[in-house]
């Protein structure tokens, strides 16, 4: 890759607690702004994510957002901020891009709480990404086992087929997107993932009923918008529709990589990008760098992370 790409890292935090996995106890999450949680070695644990992505030269210097509060002076880096829920955070982060970036050319973000090594990220760029880079959205899903999660094994996990004539493997999800913003339905968009974020520890049949409630005013707000730009309002019908089907495939381990990458282009990208890259405008692509799925939400897991030390 020649060009360094811009890289946002999220900062926020929960509005409301998050679901609580059967395997823990409240008492095993972690609370408020993690990103700002004190490492032994000196620097915060966003602090640490920042000097480990700067060590790959393969990045623009990192922009936090996040409150101001809470990371000014803990990080050395720029914080915008931005107070509130995630939403607000990736709004505030998508003002921040348009303002300052080219809305066509790809974009990187990141949460503030994972810790991938310096060779961890170049890895999955080199490996993951740069046959990718046409693409609209690109994320990554990490071939794991529970065992290999360690301290992050009670994480949900989904069987998906790599291809229709491939058997399921059990896929997590990863904690960096790399997306052309202009390509983005924005606001509907970051709604999905606010909800999606929240309802991520529960098991999936106690999932997606809340989820598509909760969505359907969300939707039903697009259509409207898709009306005054004389587009047909079919969202509130089909994307529901199309994530039952989703959900029924998963649900069975019939779902494929292909398939599942359909639904999100359709969900989260406006209709002229739909058949971009080739007809390929969003990849998820199927990675074995674990730490990208290692989000830290207990003390278990940062006792992990504080244990592998500091980057050099």
């Amino acid at each position: 890759m020649s060009d360094q790409l811009p890289i946002i890292i999220l900062g926020g935090s929960d509005q409301q607690a998050s679901t609580v996995p059967q395997q823990l106890s409240s008492t095993d999450m972690l609370t408020g702004f993690k990103g700002a949680a004190p490492l032994p070695w000196g620097r915060t644990l966003a602090g640490e994510l920042i000097h480990r992505i700067r060590l790959t030269g393969r990045f623009a210097d990192p922009l936090l957002i996040g409150p101001r509060s809470a990371y000014q002076d803990q990080v050395d880096a720029e914080v915008v901020n931005a107070e509130g829920s995630l939403v607000v955070t990736i709004r505030t982060a998508m003002q921040v891009i348009a303002k300052r970036f080219d809305p066509a050319q790809p974009v990187a973000i990141m949460a503030c709480d994972i810790l991938p090594s310096s060779d961890d990220l170049q890895e999955v760029l080199e490996n993951d990404y740069l046959p990718h880079r046409q693409c609209m959205f690109w994320w990554q899903m990490v071939r794991a086992t529970p065992a290999q999660l360690a301290a992050s094994h009670w994480k949900p996990a989904y069987a998906i087929r790599p291809s229709a004539a491939a058997a399921p493997v059990s896929l997590y999800p990863g904690h960096l997107v790399i997306l052309r913003p202009q390509s983005l339905r924005v606001g509907l968009a970051s709604s999905l993932l606010e909800l999606a974020y929240r309802y991520r520890n529960r098991d999936i049949r106690r999932r997606y009923i809340p989820l598509v409630l909760r969505s359907l005013s969300r939707l039903l707000a697009e259509d409207v918008r898709n009306l005054f730009r004389l587009q047909l309002p079919i969202l509130t019908i089909s994307l529901p529709c199309r994530g039952l089907w989703g959900y029924y495939l998963l649900r069975r381990e019939k779902l494929t990589i292909a398939q599942f990458e359909n639904n999100l282009a359709r969900l989260m990208l406006h209709r002229q990008y739909h058949h971009a890259a080739d007809g390929r405008p969003v990849v998820v692509s199927i990675s074995r760098v674990l730490s990208l799925a290692k989000d830290i939400d207990t003390h278990g897991e940062l006792a992990e992370a504080i244990t592998a030390g500091p980057a050099p």
